[in-house]
């Protein structure tokens, strides 16, 4: 049970707030000048810290008075005060703008040097507020080097910028605009790919094509740049090797044709030197007529050997009569 204090102790006793006060107050009378010295200092650094801010809004805001002049201009005129731009007030969202600036009338006047370099940097001093237009500065660049007949590193570029594409297709929102966006960089990836001899790279990429966009004209014409590409070479184990003999066989009758070609006249001519023979074959009624020669002779001879013969019997004859009267 909680012991009973009288009213009159309670009022004997210190107070702890005001004693607590009393002490602050003691220490403030006792530290006045550093008290004070601390909070002109407090004072000072926010005063300096309103006028660097109210010197930067107005160095931003004559940056940007002098982005726009020089925007306005035309000609040499405008790439001058561009670059007076980029020089007086470097790290200002104006000196950015105006390394835009000059990238795009360097890429129109066809200097890629120039707007390669300044591709790059843009590039490289990108804020995280503009993460966003990375894929698109990288397929710039890689539109530049292609320009220049640097395949390789075009290929590179827009393989980065199909890299960070990729993710963003496959979102409920924006998916479709990301998707159509990556079809042309997947694009950009088959026609670098086919300039730098990496034709598997260029297949992947219209694969890939077809796959995300079917029944579409881009798979379409994705379709017909696969069929247009060459085969890729046969594995050293595969059977199409052994299917090459026909192919080969196939060939002979060139070697045929060009034999008659050569030689035909040539045989017809030699044919007569060799014994004749093919005019032996063309001869063959003179040597039918032959046997009627001999007949013509054998009957020749025979009627002039048949009253030969015929002559004989009858000088037998006479010879006997002749000598029968001498017998008698």
């Amino acid at each position: 049970m909680a012991k009973k204090v009288s009213i009159k102790k309670l009022l004997r006793t210190d107070d702890a707030f005001l004693s607590t006060s009393d002490k602050i107050w003691n220490y403030v009378l006792a530290n006045k000048k550093k008290i004070v010295m601390w909070a002109s200092a407090v004072v000072l650094a926010l005063a300096v810290v309103l006028i660097v801010k109210a010197v930067h809004d107005n160095n931003l805001e004559n940056a940007l008075e002098a982005f726009h002049e020089a925007r306005a201009m035309s000609g040499e005129p405008r790439l001058e005060a561009l670059r007076r731009v980029r020089t007086a007030y470097p790290g200002t969202p104006a000196d950015r703008q105006a390394a835009y600036a000059l990238f795009d009338l360097a890429m129109n006047a066809g200097s890629y040097d120039e707007a390669l370099e300044l591709n790059e940097e843009l590039l490289r001093t990108l804020p995280k507020g503009e993460e966003q237009i990375r894929p698109f500065l990288l397929e710039t660049m890689g539109g530049l080097h292609e320009e220049k007949g640097q395949h390789t590193e075009a290929l590179n570029r827009y393989k980065d910028a199909a890299a960070l594409v990729e993710p963003l297709a496959s979102l409920p929102d924006g998916g479709a605009a990301s998707a159509a966006y990556l079809n042309e960089l997947y694009s950009s990836v088959s026609r670098a790919a086919i300039s730098a001899g990496q034709i598997d790279e260029a297949r992947r990429a219209l694969e890939n094509i077809v796959f995300r966009s079917p029944d579409t004209a881009r798979a379409y014409s994705a379709q017909v740049k696969l069929a247009a590409l060459a085969p890729e070479p046969p594995a050293e184990n595969d059977a199409p090797a052994e299917n090459d003999a026909p192919a080969a066989a196939a060939d002979a009758p060139a070697d045929d044709d060009a034999a008659p070609a050569a030689d035909a006249p040539a045989d017809d001519d030699a044919a007569p030197a060799d014994g004749d023979a093919p005019a032996t074959d063309d001869d063959a009624p003179a040597a039918a007529d032959a046997p009627a020669a001999d007949d013509d002779a054998a009957a020749t001879a025979g009627d002039d050997a048949a009253p030969a013969d015929g002559d004989a019997p009858a000088t037998a004859d006479d010879a006997a009569a002749e000598e029968a009267p001498a017998a008698e």
